[in-house]
């Protein structure tokens, strides 16, 4: 079978092996066939972990709930020095993504206060500004719903949370 090259790194199989050399100095790294599952694990993990996209868990597409449900969303993202009131993309218990009608004045890493309103329920949570895609849409994270790498959410995120995963099943449920 013929090899791939990575760069520098010829991959091949030989043998039942996979065979990484490095091609300057002809070393090489042999595993076995029985080892590849948890080789090609480790891969996807750290491609996971390194990706942009850091997603944990169920969003709620919001533009999949009925126009009614979502003209009752309200989001506020709140900094130091201004308070916007953003469009909700998704949702999640994790973080969320917004569009805003103007660019806002923060950068990745900025910490905000984002106030999330659904029918009867409200949370105002700490953010953390992970992501800025073309001019206006911002993806947020709640650094509080992980605790020591448990999903463990406030209480409010989690009532928002189940009010517009409610809608969106009954939306998809009606069609």
């Amino acid at each position: 079978m013929l090899g791939l090259y990575f760069g520098e790194v010829l991959v091949e199989f030989k043998e039942e092996k996979l065979v990484l050399t490095l091609n300057e100095h002809k070393q090489h790294i042999e595993i076995c066939k029985d080892q590849l599952p948890l080789f090609v694990e480790y891969l996807t993990v750290n491609i996971e972990e390194t990706s942009e996209e850091r997603q944990i868990g169920f969003r709620i597409p919001i533009n999949q709930l009925d126009a009614g449900a979502r003209r009752n969303i309200s989001v506020t993202i709140e900094t130091n020095e201004e308070q916007v009131n953003v469009t909700l993309i998704d949702f999640s218990l994790t973080g969320m993504l917004v569009e805003g009608i103007q660019k806002l004045t923060l950068d990745t890493n900025s910490e905000i206060v984002a106030t999330v309103s659904f029918m009867d329920e409200s949370v105002s949570i700490s953010a953390k500004l992970v992501r800025i895609s073309g001019d206006h849409k911002f993806a947020l994270y709640f650094p509080s719903s992980l605790v020591d790498g448990e999903l463990e959410p406030v209480d409010e995120l989690v009532r928002v949370f189940r009010q517009l995963e409610f809608a969106w099943l009954r939306n998809r449920v009606s069609k």
